[in-house]
C-alpha cells in the first residue's frame, strides 16, 4: 500500500511541479496561462501529451524541442525535480501528507520570488488556506496576528525586511511551534548567507522565501 502511494505522489508532484514552472514562466513573460497550449517559442510546435511528461520528456528530448531542437527553459526541469524530490523528503520522513499542499504553495511563492522579487498576494492567501486546514487554533491565529500587526508597523518604518518574507514567516508560524520557527528562521538565513558569499555579486534584494522553503522543509521532515 505504502509502495503505490508512494508512486501516485511522484506523478501528482511531478504534475504539480510542471504546473507552477508554466504558470510562473508565462505570469513573467506577460503570457495568458489558460492559452494557447503549451509549445515551443522558437517554432510554435504543439506539444503533445509525450512532450509533456514531467522530467522524464525533457530527459528524453535532452532538453531540446523535438521539432526544432530548441534548447527547452531549464527551469521547468528544475522546478519539477524540486516538487518531486522535496514531496518525497516529506512523505518519506514523516509518512503524512498534510504538508504537501502548503509545500506547493512554498515552493510557488519561492520561484515567484526567485525569478521576479516579487510575489502574489493570491498565493501568500493560499498559503495561509493550506495553513489553516492543516491546524486552526483560534487562540494561536490571534496571538501571531497581534505579533504580525506590531512587526509590519516596525518594519514599515524601517524596512528591515520584504513584507513578502514577514506574511511567510508568520504564516508558518501557524503550524510551528516557537522552537521550530527560530530553527526555520535561523537555517534560511544561514542557506541565504551561503547563498549571497557564493554569488560573489553585490545585490541589493536577495530572495528570500526560496530560503524559508529550505528551512521549512527540512523542520517538516525531522519534525518529531
Amino acid at each position: 500500500m505504502l509502495k503505490y502511494e508512494f508512486f501516485i505522489i511522484i506523478i501528482v508532484s511531478g504534475v504539480i511541479g510542471s504546473f507552477i514552472a508554466l504558470v510562473e514562466y508565462r505570469i513573467s513573460n506577460n503570457q495568458s496561462i489558460v492559452l494557447p497550449r503549451s509549445h515551443c517559442d522558437n517554432c510554435g510546435y504543439i506539444l503533445k501529451w509525450f512532450d509533456l511528461i514531467p522530467i522524464i520528456s525533457y530527459i528524453f528530448l535532452l532538453g531540446k524541442c523535438r521539432k526544432c531542437k530548441f534548447k527547452i527553459n531549464s527551469s521547468f526541469f528544475l522546478i519539477e525535480l524540486l516538487t518531486i524530490v522535496s514531496t518525497t523528503m516529506i512523505y518519506i520522513f514523516t509518512l503524512n501528507v498534510k504538508y504537501i499542499p502548503f509545500l506547493f504553495i512554498l515552493i510557488s511563492l519561492s520561484v515567484q520570488d526567485f525569478k521576479n522579487k516579487f510575489v502574489s498576494l493570491y498565493s501568500i492567501l493560499l498559503l495561509l488556506l493550506s495553513t489553516l486546514l492543516i491546524s486552526f487554533n483560534i487562540k494561536k491565529v490571534f496571538i501571531v496576528m497581534v505579533i504580525y500587526l506590531f512587526i509590519f508597523c516596525f518594519n514599515n518604518k524601517f524596512n528591515f525586511i520584504g513584507m513578502a518574507d514577514i506574511d511567510v514567516l508568520s504564516i508558518c508560524s501557524l503550524i510551528f511551534n516557537i522552537n521550530q520557527l527560530i530553527y526555520i528562521t535561523l537555517l534560511s538565513s544561514s542557506t541565504c548567507l551561503i547563498y549571497f558569499f557564493l554569488i560573489k555579486r553585490k545585490t541589493k534584494t536577495i530572495p528570500f522565501i526560496p530560503f524559508i522553503f529550505i528551512g521549512t522543509l527540512i523542520s517538516i521532515c525531522i519534525k518529531k
